[in-house]
């Protein structure tokens, strides 16, 4: 069980790096699931726009050698700066593809790879018969109509390569964007099922705390009642007296009286009967004390035979609660040692007997003094400080077999 315990308390220790690993592997598949989505989207997109200006190379051809042929047929319509736009743009078109940003594109055109770089070596041919153009003289387009003759054909299959490539790329980007959807669909449900479980992960920690917390407030709350209890009789303690004598004297008014007891000649009966019959006379006391008590009284032991009772009420309740608990412990217990007669002297303080300057320590010791009095009139005697017409002597029960102590 301790091995099983051990390895349960690793595994339990290896719940938090466990879950940071699952959600980093997971952070890391999703951030490169949507690059490699967004990659290839803006890699079609570059392809296929570089491929359409490509295209529009043979348009921008066509448009110079029309331009320049009816400039020089006399076309009033159209003059020399109209001319060497349209060349500049063909110009300006081809050179352009020369570059690294068009390479790769071009390069799906295949029926006449060398075509753009013969074209370019060209386009000083193209400006020198421009040069020659006159207007309204069709002999002077002969020039460009040498180069036109030349790049005519090429330049119809370029544009149509390069569009049948664009149109290409297109229809593979149909069959890319479905798997791209199911990419993304898998992000979607890894990420439904790494929330669920995170979730599920936090239900739990926050059930296994809530439990934790119930069962140290459950620890707390019984380590606080040992701390107040006497383990033997079960009754409160000095401790518990103390703190609840203090809060009586911080009140605004204080009704109550504090009652010392012990017993008569209790270490006889240890010595003749053994401390497990001394601890069954101890719980009798209690039991004894605890039955004459109210809700707002506190029955405590000291330690050894020595009890102490917070009574409230006036001094009247207070004799009335000790003679009563006195007749009591007076009775023989089915615990106690058969057939011997237990008594028990008492003290009482009242608090109205305390001037305001005079604290709870001081009450103790009148309290005490009181059952030093009765002690010293005789056994099974009540006291209550301060007046020698208070006290009173229980009388022992008809029933009783003998008196260990006579």
């Amino acid at each position: 069980m301790n091995a099983l315990s051990a390895i349960g308390g690793r595994l339990a220790a290896l719940r938090y790096p466990a879950l940071f690993l699952v959600i980093g592997f997971f952070l890391y598949w999703t951030e490169t699931g949507i690059d490699h989505v967004a990659d290839g989207i803006n890699e079609r997109l570059y392809v296929s726009n570089r491929l359409e200006e490509s295209a529009r190379l043979e348009t921008e051809a066509k448009r110079f050698f029309e331009t320049a042929q009816l400039y020089a047929f006399g076309d009033a319509g159209i003059t020399r700066p109209e001319v060497e736009l349209s060349l500049n743009l063909m110009w300006s078109r081809a050179k352009v593809m020369t570059s690294d940003a068009f390479r790769d594109a071009i390069s799906e055109i295949q029926r006449d790879p060398g075509f753009i770089g013969e074209f370019v070596v060209a386009l000083p041919a193209f400006d020198d018969a421009v040069k020659q153009l006159k207007p309204g003289q069709p002999e002077s387009y002969s020039a460009v109509a040498e180069l036109q003759k030349r790049f005519s054909n090429r330049l119809t299959i370029f544009g149509e390569d390069a569009w049948n490539a664009r149109r290409q790329r297109m229809t593979d980007s149909y069959a890319v964007a479905a798997e791209n959807i199911v990419t993304l669909r898998r992000i979607q449900m890894t990420f439904a099922l790494v929330s669920g479980l995170a979730l599920i992960f936090i239900l739990y920690e926050l059930y296994r705390t809530r439990q934790a917390n119930l069962n140290l407030r459950t620890i707390l709350t019984e380590k606080q009642a040992m701390l107040r209890r006497d383990y033997l009789t079960g009754i409160s303690n000095g401790f518990h007296f103390d703190e609840r004598l203090g809060r009586l004297f911080q009140a605004e008014r204080r009704d109550f009286s504090i009652l010392y007891l012990d017993l008569d000649r209790f270490k006889q009966i240890n010595d003749t009967f053994g401390h497990a019959a001394g601890d069954a006379v101890l719980r009798h006391v209690a039991a004894s004390l605890k039955a004459q008590a109210r809700e707002d009284d506190l029955v405590a032991r000291f330690g050894g035979d020595e009890f102490a009772v917070l009574i409230a009420g006036d001094t009247a309740r207070a004799v009335a609660f000790a003679r009563a608990a006195l007749a009591a412990i007076s009775n023989p217990s089915p615990d106690s040692p058969a057939g011997v007669l237990i008594s028990a002297s008492a003290g009482i303080c009242h608090a109205s007997q305390m001037s305001g300057e005079e604290g709870q320590d001081l009450m103790r010791r009148r309290a005490d003094l009181a059952l030093y009095e009765a002690k010293a009139a005789g056994r099974s005697r009540l006291q209550v400080y301060g007046d020698e017409s208070m006290t009173y002597a229980i009388s022992a029960p008809a029933n009783a077999a003998r008196d260990l102590c006579a």
